[in-house]
């Protein structure tokens, strides 16, 4: 969800929520039935300049540990933006040549020593779509200074695709670089369903495999009672670790983690429940509308944002597990 006009229907809900008795109050996280592997939300940044006016995708450097990339969604345009984690804009590149359909979500990885961050356009709130675009860009090195630099950048390489059971509205995104995938993960479907496509395709237009639906638990009868409740579990982002054990999916509620060891498969591993990484309850203002997450290599740190500025920027800190 990106649209400006559902975005007015999520200010209007929140609203309804002050108007009926002030913010609904923060609730207890799901039971996640397992370890912790992520401290609470902390709020670093806010993201206030008006050219990143609906941030979809967020993305942490593979050059800076202290640098974070954001993208808009539809109506604006093909830009990549460099932002510190405290919101404060570096650099704005623009994609030569290239559309932003309907941009949802920014991943970045390192093949051959090389940086880059995949965009996903990949949104189709209306499930008109056959076709659908990830392109590839180097990651531009960026310098801080007074001055926010600017530049284009070429696109490397294109990924032009379609699913095999037709139109799908998909806002999360992540590649899977030890075994050469870029993994997708469906927004509107009862249970998200997870698809892959070849990182490097030999053809111009390829066709996405499903691996299989994603355990996000559903709306509890609490969620359903609050305004836009029901599409608090709709995946809006998610995010792979560097050695492609963790995978982290992000929801308008939570996000969740899944784990799995080398020999599992991970239409096996998303199978069953992930772990709950609790976030900021929806209602309280915090964090209305999360539609970016990512995680820092470095660090294993998550980063989550939210869409509209002021949009928050939160970081939770990987625990270690005993």
């Amino acid at each position: 969800m990106s649209r400006r006009s559902i975005l007015s229907v999520l200010m209007f809900a929140l609203i309804l929520v002050r108007l009926q008795g002030g913010a609904a109050p923060p609730v207890a996280p799901e039971p996640a039935g397992k370890e912790a592997l992520y401290g609470p939300a902390v709020q670093v940044g806010t993201i206030v300049d008006p050219e990143i006016a609906e941030a979809s995708g967020l993305a942490a450097s593979r050059r800076d540990d202290n640098l974070l990339w954001v993208i808009n969604d539809s109506g604006n345009p093909a830009a990549l933006f460099a932002i510190t984690p405290n919101g404060r804009i570096l650099g704005k590149f623009i994609l030569a040549g290239t559309p932003n359909d309907d941009w949802e979500d920014l991943a970045s990885f390192t093949l051959d020593q090389i940086p880059y961050l995949l965009i996903a356009d990949t949104g189709d709130n209306m499930a008109g779509r056959t076709h659908f675009a990830l392109y590839v860009v180097e990651e531009p090195e960026v310098m801080e200074g007074l001055q926010v630099q600017e530049g284009t950048l070429p696109v490397k390489w294109r990924i032009q695709f379609a699913y095999p059971d037709g139109p799908r509205d998909c806002e999360a995104a992540a590649v899977d670089v030890p075994r050469k995938r870029v993994l997708l993960l469906s927004k509107h479907s009862r249970s998200p369903v997870l698809y892959e496509l070849p990182l490097l395709p030999d053809a111009a237009e390829v066709k996405a495999t499903v691996i299989g639906p994603a355990s996000i638990p559903r709306p509890t009868p609490e969620d359903v009672r609050q305004p836009y409740g029901f599409s608090w579990s709709r995946p809006t982002a998610m995010d792979l670790s560097t050695d492609g054990s963790r995978l982290v999916i992000l929801t308008y509620k939570h996000a969740y983690a899944f784990v799995k060891p080398p020999e599992q498969s991970w239409r096996s591993a998303i199978a069953a429940p992930g772990v709950t990484v609790p976030l900021p309850h929806p209602g309280v203002g915090l964090l209305p509308i999360r539609e970016g997450l990512c995680i820092q290599p470095s660090t294993g740190d998550l980063f989550v944002a939210g869409e509209s500025p002021p949009a928050p920027v939160f970081r939770l800190k990987r625990l270690a597990v005993h």
